[in-house]
C-alpha cells in the first residue's frame, strides 16, 4: 500500500498521469486519448425503429378489439421453465399454432381467420415449418390464413372480409 501511495505521489508531482508509472499499463484507448480511463465508446446514430412482433401483435388487438371483432390468441411463444414446458406440453400446447384466430363474419362462409403475425421487415424464412403445417391444415378445413408482416397486412387481410 504505502508503495503505491508513494508512485502515485511521485506522479503527481511530475505531473505525468498515474497510469503511466511502471505498475500500472494503461489501456490502448487510455494511451490513444492520453487519460487514465478509457473514453465512452460512441454511440451510432438511431436506427430506423422495426416493432417487435409483440408490438405488431398487441396494436393489431386493439385495432380488432375497437372495431368489436371477435378473436383470441394462442399464447404458444416465450421463454418457460422445463417443468412449465412439460405442463404445458401435457395440457396441449403445440409447436407453431398461429398466433391469431379472428372469427369470421357470418356471410363470409370462411370458418374463421388465421393470422401468424411477423415483423414488419420480416421474411417468408422466418415462418418456420411447424407453422407452414399448421397454416396448410387451417386452409384444409375451410379457414383463411395469412401470415402478416406487420399491422398494416394483417388489418387489410381483416379488412377484406369485415370491409373497411
Amino acid at each position: 500500500m504505502a508503495a503505491l501511495s508513494r508512485r502515485l505521489l511521485r506522479a503527481v508531482a511530475q505531473r505525468r498521469p498515474v497510469w503511466q508509472s511502471a505498475s500500472m499499463k494503461p489501456t490502448p484507448r487510455a494511451v490513444l486519448y492520453g487519460k487514465p480511463y478509457d473514453a465512452p465508446k460512441r454511440r451510432k446514430g438511431p436506427k430506423t425503429a422495426v416493432p417487435t412482433e409483440h408490438q405488431e401483435q398487441a396494436a393489431f388487438v386493439s385495432y380488432l378489439r375497437a372495431r368489436g371483432i371477435r378473436h383470441f390468441a394462442v399464447p404458444n411463444g416465450g421463454q418457460r421453465s422445463a417443468i412449465a414446458g412439460a405442463r404445458l406440453k401435457a395440457e396441449g400446447v403445440s409447436r407453431g399454432v398461429p398466433d391469431l384466430h379472428v372469427a369470421s363474419p357470418p356471410a363470409s362462409g370462411v370458418v374463421a381467420l388465421i393470422v401468424e403475425l411477423k415483423r414488419r421487415n420480416g421474411r417468408p424464412s422466418d415462418v418456420t415449418p411447424e407453422q407452414r403445417d399448421w397454416l396448410a391444415y387451417f386452409d384444409s378445413i375451410g379457414c383463411r390464413t395469412k401470415v402478416a408482416f406487420g399491422l398494416d397486412d394483417a388489418r387489410a387481410f381483416v379488412e377484406s372480409f369485415y370491409g373497411a
